[in-house]
């Protein structure tokens, strides 16, 4: 207990000093410099990312592997293609929004009678989440260990199941697990077709990073979308992001009808616009 004590008082020091020296370096930071800290900050925070890392992938690979048997033994096919879609929540988790989100894909799907070849899952990550200094990391470990579990479930389930297409929604911080997850799948199976949807994202990351969204937020995927608007009060979220096709939901018709619950805020908006309209409207590329 002392030895697990002194190691949390050493960590929140080093949370703290980091934080001196973002305040007084931070505007000066040479691109180079940047990478540097952001190295430093993966390197303070190590085992609490590896961690992060493998429990999504353990958890992630037992939950898409149920699903492959239970098709398995409902169809009985020797090899099948499918889709899978993936939607990372924000730092609170899980919410009615996402749930709405959720129910709109599910409906498509029946419409369209494919559930039986779609996974569909919102991946609660909350657990997992730091403070402000590790969220967007924690988040981008999260989508890491999402792309090693289809990785791994699909090479160990005895049934040949080819994911064909990804699409990897991220809401508010989640918008790094969604980024990391479609650019590694990407990566791993660069046959497969990779949509990225951000909604609304917290683009900075760690102590270094106020623009890694704006300079990395859809690369190396097929297609990247983000659905913003531009005053709501959640920092690094309220600017168009240049990999990405951008929806500017601002100064919608749609939101004048629209009350935020009590307690949130606008944004909370761009998910809601994309669940009730976005969606149907501009779902072409998938």
């Amino acid at each position: 207990m002392e030895i697990s004590s002194m190691s949390s008082r050493l960590r929140r020091c080093l949370t703290v000093t980091l934080a001196v020296l973002t305040l007084v370096y931070q505007t000066r930071l040479h691109p180079q410099h940047t990478v540097d800290a952001f190295k430093i900050e993966k390197i303070v925070f190590k085992s609490r990312f590896d961690s992060i890392r493998l429990s999504t992938k353990e958890n992630l690979s037992n939950e898409y592997g149920e699903w492959i048997s239970s098709r398995r033994k409902a169809t009985q096919p020797s090899s099948f293609n499918n889709s899978v879609i993936l939607i990372f929540p924000g730092a609170g988790g899980p919410d009615c929004f996402t749930s709405e989100l959720q129910e709109t894909l599910q409906s498509d799907m029946q419409e369209l009678k494919q559930d039986n070849e779609k996974f569909l899952c919102v991946w609660d990550w909350s657990e997992f989440r730091g403070n402000v200094f590790t969220a967007a990391f924690d988040s981008e470990c999260v989508g890491e260990g999402a792309a090693e579990a289809l990785d791994v479930s699909s090479k160990n389930n005895q049934l040949s199941a080819k994911i064909t297409s990804v699409h990897s929604i991220g809401v508010s911080v989640g918008a790094f697990a969604a980024n990391a997850f479609a650019r590694k799948y990407k990566a791993q199976y660069p046959e497969s077709h990779v949509k990225l949807t951000l909604l609304d994202p917290f683009t900075g990351r760690g102590l270094f990073g106020p623009n890694y969204g704006r300079d990395n937020f859809g690369l190396d995927v097929d297609v990247a979308e983000q659905y913003m608007n531009t005053d709501d009060p959640v920092p690094t979220t309220n600017s168009p992001l240049p990999l990405c096709k951008v929806y500017d939901v601002t100064d919608a018709d749609e939101r004048n009808t629209f009350v935020p619950p009590k307690g949130e805020s606008m944004h909370t908006w761009p998910l809601v616009y994309y669940s009730r309209y976005g969606y149907r409207r501009n779902n072409q590329d998938t």
